[in-house]
């Protein structure tokens, strides 16, 4: 046997002795492991980011209290380096890595020196012994963590702790959302807080009344800072931030008028409603409060399946999770609001009364014969989505502002009435749809639908009565269509004015007579989003432009509206231009318009259209064909944009 085969037995054999003696030593365990399992380095990766978060945490609130000494504001400068000596106080220093652990150590000498130079301003160290309580106490971070409440005490003696109605934890969960609101939160947090002076008495007032701790009122803190126009991604409403459906269910009135779930008086009452039958069912406050985020059917069918009715141990929805920590947060900044950083002036208690009323008024008719402004009734009154009292609504109770009721009582007379004829009651007959029903008043579906509180899914039924919204200030002639499926409409042209007829489009009326949409929206003082309706008068251009010449084409031009514009046909321009009457023409092209006599507008040639009504299972494609024309061109004379959206009942003008 070699040399260099001995050795390597020999090397072999040594292993297998050392492995064994392992295996003895190990005797009726597990066996060593040399690495750290999966599930432990998951944990240490956890335990490091969670350090350095405290770390970054602390340094901003130490930047901060520094900021403030500059500006030679000494109490909030010592709430934030204490809120930063808690954050370092949260740090396990024996899972730090030996950078974090030198950190830790350098951001906390720091502070105590400038907490020390803080303090001292503030007269705490003529205090006698003083001065030997802050040196042991901020010997090191270690001795601070087991020293902290004894110093704490020493600077706050006389201190009282703030009493709550619902029971508040202290845990680990409420403390992350304390540091949110002093950090990244901090900025609307601080609005929100001085907003709740308008709100507090008032809604204290009412939460009393229905029996439930005060405290409940920093729930709408959290939900909408106490803004009475908050709107939601979900859709929800108010300072409760109601859906549509708990709000019928607990009584709240939508309509196109109003909504109630902006009434800072009724939303809390309903919330009330809301809160304390969740308590009767569940029991504890942290599920009603999850209830109230979550919904009652989730968190039920949560407590079923996870056995438990301890909200801290239910694993529910990250938003519900974060929900009640968020909400015992805010109670307790808003109980001490200097210990945490925010000294707030608060807005002035709101103050009204209350005048009834009994017929349509403008907002603004009102403040003028009270004088007042406008914005004030407008805050006084939210739930108002028209800037008008509700039609219909006898023994409507408005605010005003403090004072006023007796001058309002004095002139309600004298107030103008908003013009019933604006808003028209219509009955439902057989084989209407709201879509005919908008096109027949010139409004929106949506408009109709807001106004009935319908939704999309809502069926109608003849007999029934909807309320038309018509903006137009004047009652609206409503002409069904009868039995026939097509009738013939012709235009004539020469007057100076043209009264809108049911189906009409700007852009039909601009090229009937020679013009342009933009040209008869300047004469008529119409936005590119405004509506014509039946009935109303449209301005035309004076005479049209002299024949003859160069026409620059402009977009939205046709030979058609060309050869009106200079009272020519279609024939003539086609020939003088050596093009076809089905050429296409382009912005920015010229062509050559004869010149001579030219055609009256009375003997032109002018568009004759047949209204056809759609009927079920019809498509453009089948009415273009029946009809001898194209898609496009019954799409560009009904100013339809989606094709596959045609519904029965509908009107097209062919």
């Amino acid at each position: 046997m070699s040399k260099a085969m001995q050795r390597n037995l020999l090397t072999i054999s040594v292993g297998l002795f050392l492995l064994g003696c392992l295996g003895f030593m190990n005797c009726g365990g597990p066996a060593i492991k040399t690495k750290a399992s999966l599930p432990q380095r998951e944990r240490g990766r956890q335990a490091e980011e969670f350090i350095r978060g405290k770390l970054l945490e602390a340094e901003s609130l130490y930047a901060s209290g520094v900021d403030y000494i500059r500006r030679g504001e000494l109490k909030p400068s010592r709430t934030h380096f204490e809120a930063a000596l808690a954050s370092l106080c949260e740090i396990d220093l024996r899972r730090a890595s030996r950078e974090q652990r030198t950190l830790a150590k350098t951001i906390f000498s720091e502070i105590k020196s400038d907490y020390k130079q803080t303090l001292r301003a503030l007269g705490f160290f003529s205090e006698e012994g003083f001065a030997e309580v802050f040196e042991q106490t901020f010997k090191d971070l270690e001795t601070y963590k087991t020293s902290q409440d004894y110093f704490a005490q020493r600077l706050n003696p006389e201190e009282q702790q703030p009493i709550y109605d619902i029971p508040i934890e202290f845990n680990r969960r409420v403390k992350e959302q304390i540091r949110y609101f002093q950090t990244n939160g901090r900025k609307h947090f601080a609005i929100y807080l001085a907003r709740s002076g308008k709100y507090k008495e008032l809604m204290h007032e009412i939460i009393a009344e229905k029996g439930l701790p005060k405290d409940i009122f920093y729930l709408a803190l959290i939900e909408s800072g106490y803004n009475p126009h908050a709107y939601s991604y979900a859709r929800a409403v108010g300072p409760w931030q109601f859906i549509a459906s708990t709000a019928k269910r607990y009584g709240l009135k939508r309509n196109w008028w109003y909504d109630e779930r902006r009434d800072f008086e009724k939303s809390t009452g309903a919330a009330c409603d809301y809160l304390m039958r969740a308590y009767r069912e569940f029991g504890t406050w942290p599920l009603a409060l999850a209830a109230y985020n979550g919904g009652d059917g989730r968190v039920r069918r949560q407590i079923q399946l996870q056995k438990t009715k301890d909200f801290w141990k239910l694993h529910l929805r990250q938003e519900t999770q974060n929900y009640v920590p968020k909400f015992m947060a805010a109670t307790i900044i808003a109980k001490s609001p200097e210990k945490y950083g925010f000294y707030i002036e608060y807005e002035d208690p709101i103050d009204f009364e209350v005048v009834e009323v009994h017929k349509c008024m403008h907002l603004k008719n009102i403040a003028k014969a009270i004088d007042c402004k406008t914005q004030e009734l407008k805050a006084l009154n939210p739930e108002l989505l028209r800037d008008v009292t509700p039609p219909s609504y006898p023994n409507y109770k408005l605010r005003v502002p403090v004072g006023k009721s007796k001058i309002f009582a004095a002139k309600y007379d004298e107030i103008p009435e908003e013009e019933k004829a604006s808003w028209v009651r219509h009955k439902v007959r057989w084989g209407e749809t709201v879509s005919t029903i908008a096109r027949h008043y010139g409004v929106s579906m949506y408009s109709i639908m807001a106004a009935n509180n319908l939704n999309r899914k809502a069926k109608i039924y003849a007999g029934n009565h909807l309320l038309i919204p018509t903006t137009s200030g004047k009652r609206v002639a409503y002409k069904p269509s009868g039995k026939k499926t097509a009738s013939k409409t012709t235009y004539a042209s020469g007057s100076k004015t043209y009264t809108v007829r049911r189906g009409d489009t700007l852009w039909e009326i601009a090229a009937k007579f020679g013009t342009t949409v933009d040209r008869l929206r300047s004469l008529n003082g119409l936005g590119k989003r405004s509506r014509i309706y039946p009935g109303q008068k449209i301005s035309l251009p004076g005479s049209p432009s002299p024949p003859g010449g160069v026409h620059k084409v402009r977009r939205g031009d046709t030979l058609w509206s060309i050869a009106q514009r200079y009272g020519r046909t279609v024939e003539e321009i086609c020939q003088a231009n050596g093009i076809r009457s089905t050429s296409r023409i382009h912005p920015g092209q010229r062509l050559e318009i004869p010149s001579g006599k030219p055609v009256s507008a009375s003997m032109a040639p002018g568009p004759e259209f047949i209204t056809y009504v759609v009927k079920a299972g019809d498509t453009l494609w089948d009415i273009a064909k029946n009809f001898n024309t194209t898609i496009n061109q019954i799409m560009r004379d009904n100013d339809i944009r989606n094709p596959s959206r045609l519904m029965p009942g509908e009107e097209l003008k062919i």
